[in-house]
């Protein structure tokens, strides 16, 4: 059963097709999938005032189309939101790689905006990598005029694919979930969240930002997608606030930031819970934040228009959780409305480390200062990948651990990331 909008957030919600947003919005960009869950017209008609556009996943190699790929694109194509679709590689080979391009171009939605090779799975075992993903471009770009872009993680993506090979497509669109932009700047799209909270479709999920520098939102997305237009400064814009603090909506507060509609009277002076955070520049505010009541989200409100309250100080002390049997990370985050891999890394761990009935979790408070903090490489992980978990850098990894290549790990070592 959906879980539905009540109150505040119910009303907000009715309103999400009449809204007008202001042109300096900085507007996240959602992938989704079938992990998302089948969600519903209404859904979609009120996400769209949260996002430039949607990218769409279409298949998982050729052998798996994706569960709600026609539904999702048009269900965007019915309420007028702007995508592309993506394709995850599973091919073996060059001549495997074309018939995965042909595969994914013919069961495309043909008003798709643009076409992704996500690539973070090297699966080739005949010929080489680069030849694969050379033979995939190219058979994308005999089938159709519009962009075809590059997805996948820096590290993994500089060892298996090259940068001069990653030039040769349109756009690049770059997987690296930490606080400030990565750089080099050499990419057009920043993956730079998995825990986006979104309203409209009650769930978190993957989300991105256009690196406007480089490449326009109408690029991407053509005319009709919502603008994001200015950068982040560091000026006397509200900011500062954060996850599980408690905070009361000004009397001043005028409109939600998402959706941006007015807000109602009987909403202000009421006390909420922030569940999630994001950074923007809007009129006197760098950020927005996420207000529930109880376990109901409301909406996104500029942070100029929220006020700590007297208890907020108390909130932010360290509390703590004992495990249960049969609990899990993602439980245990959901419970405490922070994602999985903060709880993870508040107590030193990462989302693969084992917990046990008994253990004692902080869930909340600043992250756990520990000298020393390792980790058990897993099957598939790469040191980018783990670097992104524990929101430290690969250098620092490679240092600490006395890596000569980061690209040379195995399933059991021992790395050090703090």
């Amino acid at each position: 059963m959906k879980k539905l909008l009540t109150g505040v957030g119910a009303a907000a919600a009715g309103l999400f097709l009449c809204a007008q947003l202001a042109s300096a919005d900085t507007l996240p960009v959602y992938d989704i999938s079938e992990w998302q869950s089948q969600k519903t017209e209404q859904q979609f008609k009120n996400v769209k005032s949260e996002v430039s556009g949607l990218i769409i996943r279409q298949q998982y190699g050729s052998n798996y189309i994706d569960k709600y790929a026609a539904y999702n694109t048009t269900m965007a194509d019915k309420v007028g939101i702007p995508y592309g679709q993506y394709a995850y590689a599973r091919f073996v080979s060059a001549d495997d790689a074309r018939q995965e391009a042909k595969d994914f171009y013919n069961r495309s939605d043909k008003n798709a905006k643009f076409y992704v090779l996500d690539f973070e799975e090297n699966t080739v075992k005949y010929g080489t990598t680069q030849a694969a993903v050379q033979a995939w471009l190219d058979e994308m770009k005999s089938l159709t005029n519009k962009h075809v872009v590059f997805y996948s993680y820096r590290n993994f993506a500089d060892f298996y694919v090259g940068q001069s090979l990653i030039n040769k497509f349109d756009g690049y669109w770059l997987a690296a979930y930490q606080g400030a932009w990565p750089n080099p700047r050499n990419y057009d799209m920043w993956q730079n969240k998995d825990n986006q909270s979104s309203v409209a479709f009650a769930t978190s999920l993957d989300s991105s930002l256009v690196d406007t520098n480089r490449k326009s939102v109408s690029w991407w997305f053509g005319s009709e997608a919502k603008t994001q237009n200015k950068k982040l400064n560091s000026d006397s814009r509200k900011q500062g606030f954060n996850v599980g603090q408690t905070v009361i909506l000004k009397q001043s507060a005028t409109k939600w930031y998402q959706p941006r509609v007015n807000i109602a009277s009987y909403a202000k002076g009421q006390t909420y819970t922030i569940k999630d955070t994001q950074d923007l520049v809007l009129s006197k505010s760098n950020q927005a934040v996420l207000l529930y009541k109880g376990n109901v989200p409301m909406g996104w409100a500029l942070a100029q228009d929220v006020q700590l309250t007297s208890s907020s100080t108390a909130n932010q002390t360290s509390k703590t959780y004992t495990v249960k049997f049969g609990d899990s990370w993602w439980a245990i985050a959901n419970r405490y409305g922070i994602s999985m891999y903060t709880l993870a890394s508040l107590n030193g761990n990462s989302i693969y480390s084992t917990i046990y009935p008994g253990q004692i979790l902080k869930v909340s408070g600043s992250a756990t200062t520990s000298s020393k903090v390792y980790y058990t490489v897993r099957k598939g992980d790469t040191v980018s990948k783990i670097a992104s978990e524990y929101s430290v850098s690969v250098s620092q990894i490679k240092n600490l651990s006395g890596l000569k290549n980061v690209n040379y790990i195995w399933a059991g070592q021992s790395l050090r990331v703090k």
